[in-house]
């Protein structure tokens, strides 16, 4: 049976904080010399990686266009989106709608719209809205083209929430009274059919294949974990790992490998599963899945943020509460080739500590973006162009 979402509407007529802020709309942020504003900011050199956002983020996304890669992304505290470009300083304000205290956003479709996820005031229920850039208007301040969000909220108390590579569907997890319920329908919750019953709650979901989802178990390094695919058209369940402490993982966009991390000895080993021949390939690296991306053009290839030194603990529990902090390197590894190559050393070049994750390339694989998780800042890396 086909399930609709909520009534449209403009969230800014929802909240009563959500109007039109007095922040300039427009108005280049870069970060040049510690102003913003700076008027001739087109004509300065832009670096090989510079900080994008000086707030905390939600959620970005990357949009190539004909001549240049756009990146938007969404503050956190405020629900403001802005766009910034990859050959220039510039940022622009796009959307005038204030929303407080976003935890998470993801970007479907053609990245003009989004998902929402926040807690209401009781600090207990997780509230989804699907969101779309409305027409532009005139802001009041600068007269600047800035538009509304406007859409549709969807079920309450969706726990995980997974996007399709084509960004066209969402898989949701919902929790009920025998344990959780997994459904896939259109990001504006349209469209809407059950997938799976289980007895569980505590899954983490991913999308690496339209016609397979990875289901794994919350992540500890002192409770054995488990991944299962999911079939997006039967339901059907198949274990691919298990009986690993700290297990995490990222699936390649064919899904003939799985990238993912083992907590032992008070440290944490990154290793590649082959899934058809049911080989691992162990890598030189200390890091976690959660800080790699695979290559958008070359299967065989991924792009690791690797700590310098990372402490003795338990992984990736340690990480996830915040009692240790990074200092990375950005690392490429080939898995035809067996060869590892020093891609930044981020610290040399910004003369700061970054502990990146959530790398993500754009479509010519020549710009990477990641958020530094010490202040939740969005940054990009130039990179050349792969073959």
């Amino acid at each position: 049976k086909e399930e609709t979402g909520s009534n449209d509407f403009s969230f800014s007529k929802f909240f009563p904080f959500g109007q039109s802020s007095t922040r300039t709309s427009e108005n280049v942020l870069g970060n040049v010399n510690g102003e913003e504003n700076v008027s001739n900011v087109l004509d300065l050199p832009v670096p090989q990686i510079r900080k994008i956002s000086e707030t905390q983020i939600a959620g970005f996304t990357l949009i190539d266009t004909a001549s240049s890669t756009l990146i938007r992304y969404i503050e956190r505290g405020t629900g403001h989106i802005y766009e910034a470009s990859a050959n220039t300083l510039s940022q622009k304000r796009i959307s005038n709608t204030t929303v407080p205290k976003i935890y998470e956003a993801l970007w479907v479709e053609k990245g003009d719209s989004l998902i929402l996820r926040y807690l209401k005031s009781d600090n207990e229920t997780i509230e989804t809205f699907y969101a779309k850039l409305g027409k532009n208007q005139s802001s009041a301040e600068e007269g600047a083209p800035v538009a509304e969000l406007e859409g549709v909220f969807l079920q309450t108390d969706i726990k995980e929430i997974a996007v399709s590579p084509s960004k066209t569907s969402i898989f949701s997890i919902i929790p009920d009274t025998k344990g959780s319920i997994g459904t896939i329908s259109l990001p504006d919750g349209t469209k809407k059919s059950k997938m799976f019953s289980l007895p569980l709650k505590e899954f983490l979901v991913s999308w690496p294949k339209e016609s397979t989802l990875l289901l794994e178990t919350k992540p500890s390094g002192s409770v054995p974990g488990y991944d299962y695919t999911l079939d997006s058209k039967s339901g059907a369940f198949n274990k691919v790992l298990g009986d690993i402490l700290g297990l995490t993982i990222l699936a390649n966009p064919t899904l003939s490998h799985i990238i993912y991390s083992e907590s032992k000895q008070g440290k944490v080993f990154l290793n590649v599963l082959d899934i058809k021949k049911e080989i691992v390939a162990v890598t030189p690296f200390q890091t976690l899945p959660e800080k790699c991306v695979w290559s958008k053009k070359e299967k065989m290839v991924f792009y690791c943020a690797v700590p310098d030194n990372p402490v003795s603990g338990v992984y990736p529990d340690i990480w996830y509460q915040g009692s240790v902090s990074f200092s990375d390197k950005i690392w490429k590894i080939n898995l035809e080739t067996n060869a590892t190559e020093l891609v930044l050393d981020t610290t040399r070049e910004i003369k700061t500590d970054v502990d990146a994750t959530l790398l993500s390339f754009n479509e010519k694989e020549n710009y990477l973006t990641f958020i530094n998780k010490k202040d939740s800042s969005l940054w990009g890396i130039q990179l050349n162009p792969a073959p």
